[in-house]
């Protein structure tokens, strides 16, 4: 009789033990599972919105180079520019020295 109490008293604690383990299980799933959907969520969100700069960036870019273009335009009259005519381009010789040489 003694053994069967013991038994009895060392199968309920090992119940009740997994019985908590089993709620931490699906509390800790569904939190994963949850935080997963929230990031997905939010990677979609940001890589909209990292598109959404990109375009707007194009279009700063495009409106740039068009008044750059009319403005170098207005420029060369004004100032008597003219294209160059002969380029030189400094480079780095082997030995580390700096040297000129024309765009030819």
């Amino acid at each position: 009789m003694k053994i069967l109490a013991i038994t009895n008293l060392i199968e309920k604690r090992v119940l009740v033990g997994l019985t908590v383990l089993f709620f931490i299980l699906v509390i800790t799933y569904t939190y994963l599972i949850a935080a997963t959907v929230f990031h997905v969520t939010a990677r979609k969100n940001i890589q909209y919105q990292a598109q959404v700069q990109a375009a707007h960036v194009a279009d700063l870019e495009a409106t740039f180079l068009k008044e750059s273009t009319q403005i170098a335009r207005a420029a060369e009259g004004v100032a008597g520019l003219s294209p160059i005519q002969q380029k030189y381009f400094v480079r780095i010789a082997p030995g580390r020295t700096l040297t000129l040489y024309d765009e030819r």
